[in-house]
C-alpha cells in the first residue's frame, strides 16, 4: 500500500480524519512525562531477563514490542542516542514513543515515533543496521557521478535537476527519513502536543540534517505543521496485521516538484527505511526531475483543484494545459492501466493463467504507451510466476533468469527483490531440470 501526500496534509492542516481510519480511537494524550521503553525484536520468543525489564503492569510476560513502561531502564537491543521519549499508554497492548538514532546511516539520523510493537519488527529485522552498498550501486554513483542537484527552478522555488544523463530505470536518488510519525499518533495528540513532540523529534536529529529539514519550503499552519504538511510521503510500517501508515519527512525527496506527467516516481524500503527515486524515461542533464503529488489515475479537473486547495498552485505541465482530447486519451489509457492490473490478478486468483500471461502484457503495453514504463524487473517476476503456475517451466526459468538479472543491474539498497527473485529462479529451474529427466534418460 503506497499513499500519497494527501492523508499527512489532512492531519497538519486541522481538517478531520476520517473516524474508521485507524480502527478504533484513543483518547488524545498528553507527553509531559518522559519514560524509557524496552524494546526486544519480534525474533524474540522468551522473557527479557534481568525480571527488572518486564512490564510492572503485566501479570505475566508480555509479549515482544509490548514491554510497557520501563522507569529507568534503557533499550536493551540498540543504543538509541538518547531515551525513548513515551507517550502515557491507553491501554495495556499499546506503548508509542519517540526513539531517536542519530548515528542511522552513517550519520543522516532519524527520529520515529511509533508503537513498541512497530519498532519491534524493524529492531527485529535489522533495519537500523548500516550494510554497504550494493556493487551496481556503487559503480553506478563512481563512474556516472551524483545524478542530480538542488537549485533554484525559475517560478518553483527549489527543485531536483538532473546533473547528467539519467537512464530509464535507473535509480537517481537514494533517501531516508529525517521524520518517521505513526498517523495514528497524529489522529490521537491534539495539535500543541503534536507539534511538541514533532519538534522534539527534530531537535534530536545531528545538526546537517535538521539544516536541510529547517530549509524546506513551508505550506499553510504553525510550526511544524506547516513544515510536514506539504513535504512529507506516506509510507507503511510494521508486520502483518500490525502494520500502520506513517508519514515520513525525506529531505532531499521533498525538493522534487510536480508533474501530473511525471519522469520519476519512488519506490520504498521498509526493510531498509530507504527511498529511492527511479526514472521513468531517461532524463537528460539539466531537465527538472518531477514527480506526481496525486495518483495518477486522477481526473483533470478534480485534479487541479486538489493542487490549487492543498499546495497552492496551478499545474502548468503538458498534461493541464495541453488540448482536452490529449488529456481525456491520457485519462482513459491510465484507468484501463488499472483495469488491466486487476483484471490480471482476478485471472491469476481464478487459475487462469493464461489468460493472465495475455492480459500482462496488454498491461506492460499500455503501460509504455502512457509513458509510465513497469521496471523490468518487477514484470518478469510476474510473468515468471504466472508461467511457473501454468506448468510451463521453461519460460518461467527463462523470465526468472532475466528478472534476476534486471534486479542485478537496478542495484536497489534492498536486496531482498533480488534474494526472491534467485530462489524461484531455483525453483524453476529445479522443476525444469525434473521435466528434462525422462528425455534424458530415453535419450
Amino acid at each position: 500500500m503506497q499513499l500519497t501526500r494527501w492523508a499527512a496534509f489532512l492531519l497538519l492542516s486541522g481538517q478531520p480524519w476520517p473516524a474508521n481510519a485507524h480502527g478504533t480511537a484513543h483518547e488524545s494524550r498528553d507527553t509531559t512525562n518522559s519514560q524509557t521503553a524496552g524494546i526486544y525484536t519480534s525474533r524474540q520468543d522468551t522473557c527479557p531477563t534481568p525480571a527488572i525489564l518486564r512490564s510492572p503492569r503485566a501479570q505475566e510476560c508480555p509479549l515482544p514490542g509490548r514491554l510497557g513502561i520501563l522507569p529507568s531502564i534503557p533499550s536493551s537491543t540498540l543504543a538509541w542516542s538518547q531515551p525513548p521519549h513515551c507517550l502515557p499508554p491507553t491501554n495495556t497492548s499499546r506503548l508509542d514513543c519517540l526513539f531517536t538514532l542519530q548515528s542511522f546511516r552513517n550519520g543522516h539520523g532519524t527520529s520515529v515515533i511509533t508503537s513498541t510493537t512497530t519498532m519491534s519488527d524493524l529492531v527485529g529485522a535489522g533495519v537500523f543496521v548500516d550494510r554497504p552498498s550494493p556493487p551496481a550501486a556503487e559503480r553506478r554513483e563512481s563512474t556516472l557521478g551524483k545524478a542530480y542537484r538542488v537549485q533554484n527552478v525559475p517560478g518553483r522555488g527549489k527543485g531536483v535537476v538532473a546533473a547528467r544523463r539519467i537512464r530509464q530505470g535507473e535509480i537517481l536518488m537514494v533517501d531516508v527519513p529525517a521524520v518517521l510519525v505513526s498517523m495514528a499518533v497524529l489522529a490521537e495528540l491534539k495539535p500543541h502536543l503534536r507539534r511538541r513532540l514533532i519538534k522534539r523529534a527534530l531537535e534530536g536529529l545531528p545538526a546537517e540534517t535538521r539544516q536541510k529539514v529547517e530549509g524546506l519550503q513551508r505550506g499553510e499552519g504553525q510550526g511544524v505543521d506547516a513544515l510536514l504538511g506539504t513535504n512529507t510521503e506516506s509510507v507503511m510500517l510494521g508486520e502483518g496485521e500490525a502494520a500502520e501508515v506513517h508519514v515520513g519527512l525525506f529531505a532531499e525527496l521533498a525538493r522534487i516538484n510536480h508533474s501530473c506527467r511525471p519522469n520519476a516516481y519512488y519506490r520504498f524500503s521498509q526493510n531498509r527505511l530507504t527511498m529511492e527515486v527511479v526514472a521513468y524515461r531517461t532524463i537528460e542533464a539539466g531537465q527538472e526531475v518531477l514527480m506526481s503529488y496525486t495518483p495518477l489515475k486522477m481526473k483533470r479537473a478534480p485534479r487541479r483543484e486538489y493542487l490549487q486547495q492543498h499546495w497552492n498552485f496551478n499545474c502548468d505541465c503538458p498534461l493541464c494545459h495541453g488540448p482536452e482530447e490529449a488529456a481525456a486519451e491520457s485519462e482513459e489509457r491510465r484507468t484501463h492501466i488499472d483495469e488491466l492490473r486487476a483484471t490480471m490478478q482476478d485471472a491469476k486468483a481464478n487459475g487462469y493463467f493464461g489468460d493472465a500471461i495475455a492480459i500482462a502484457h496488454d498491461w506492460r503495453d499500455f503501460c509504455e504507451w502512457e509513458d509510465l514504463p513497469l521496471l523490468p524487473a518487477e514484470f518478469y517476476d510476474i510473468v515468471a510466476e504466472l508461467h511457473f503456475l501454468a506448468g510451463d517451466w521453461e519460460k518461467a526459468a527463462t523470465y526468472a533468469r532475466m528478472a534476476v538479472d534486471g534486479w542485478v543491474r537496478f542495484g536497489s539498497v534492498d536486496g531482498s527483490r533480488l534474494e526472491r527473485a534467485c530462489a524461484f529462479l531455483e525453483r524453476a529451474s529445479a522443476r525444469l531440470r525434473e521435466a528434462l529427466e525422462p528425455s534424458y534418460k530415453k535419450g
